[in-house]
């Protein structure tokens, strides 16, 4: 008996992999209709298959909200689940985006809260930001928490979860490295 159900199994498979073969191209290029990229879109090809065959074992919800997505033949039925995903995908990837545009923006708010404004230092101040953006996370972190925020070694340390003692050597070859960028700029 448990031979019969693993080659109802290995039949069900290899037919669905045949089925892939042969309508997979199809789909496809459907699914690069829908999408932005080549990687999305096979990306939103593999979560509608995915979606669709985890609906028929019974696994997951409708594809659509309404029954007629089962009345429909199954290439129909993968061409709904692709435009489907499709839209999450990009409402997703919007989103995203939105986030990556706000923190990118207030980074920029934060870079400039880092000097008064004095038109007479405005290069300098630029060429000191870039080059405290040139330097390792690791000193850019400890640079910016001891300078302009103020804290103590050991309030940093607690911050990033290290020793005290990284921070303060952190700091000190993040502000020599500093100095051997300044140097050569403003010579």
């Amino acid at each position: 008996m448990g031979g019969t159900g693993h080659m109802t199994n290995n039949g069900k498979q290899q037919e669905w992999m045949r089925w892939i073969r042969e309508k997979g191209p199809r789909f496809l290029l459907f699914a690069r209709q829908q999408t932005r990229s080549e990687a999305d879109a096979q990306d939103v090809f593999q979560e509608a298959l995915l979606k669709l065959w985890k609906r028929r074992a019974g696994e997951s919800e409708a594809i659509a909200q309404n029954e007629v997505c089962d009345t429909l033949p199954p290439d129909a039925q993968v061409f709904v689940a692709l435009r489907q995903c499709a839209i999450d995908h990009a409402r997703k990837e919007d989103r995203r985006m939105q986030r990556e545009t706000q923190h990118l923006e207030w980074q920029a708010e934060a870079w400039s809260a880092w000097f008064d404004a004095d038109p007479d230092q405005e290069e300098q101040q630029s060429e000191l930001r870039d080059h405290v953006r040139s330097l390792e996370n690791k000193y850019q972190e400890v640079l910016t928490l001891k300078i302009w925020g103020d804290l103590t070694y050991a309030q940093i340390a607690k911050v990033l979860d290290i020793p005290a003692n990284t921070a303060a050597s952190r700091y000190r070859y993040g502000l020599e490295s500093l100095r051997r960028k300044m140097r050569t700029s403003f010579a």
